[in-house]
């Protein structure tokens, strides 16, 4: 049985997924898909403080809607045709993946030489 306050915050939750979608012209799915793709990333995100946490969860977010068509195409290219990709698959993949790909690209900007040594030799 769920706790009062966890069914009272998943409510409120999708009911402000809802209004936004409606205002927005976003579609459900990918309001949906993106904010759990922005939980997924936070919830293995590690040593990040709260503010840190809160502005990458709107980042992947965001990201997460901006990128869902694109990444749910480019899934969709080793699949046959018959089958579709929701862009709410794209959403969540993109707002998951999206901050990981900042991070690792905002550590090796110390070295950016290091992005162009594919064959590992230094």
């Amino acid at each position: 049985m769920t706790e009062p306050l966890t069914g009272t915050a998943a409510s409120f939750t999708v009911f402000l997924l809802t209004i936004a979608g409606l205002f927005s012209g976003i579609h459900a799915d990918v309001l949906m898909g993106s904010f759990a793709g922005a939980v997924v990333f936070i919830m293995t995100a590690q040593k990040l403080s709260v503010l840190q946490k809160i502005v990458f969860f709107l980042t992947a977010f965001v990201a997460g809607c901006v990128a869902a068509k694109l990444v749910a195409d480019l899934i969709a290219i080793p699949l046959p045709a018959s089958i579709v990709v929701s862009e709410g698959i794209g959403a969540l993949i993109a707002g998951a993946i999206s901050m990981k790909l900042l991070q690792w690209l905002i550590l090796r900007a110390e070295h950016p030489e290091d992005l162009l040594n594919i064959g590992g030799k230094k």
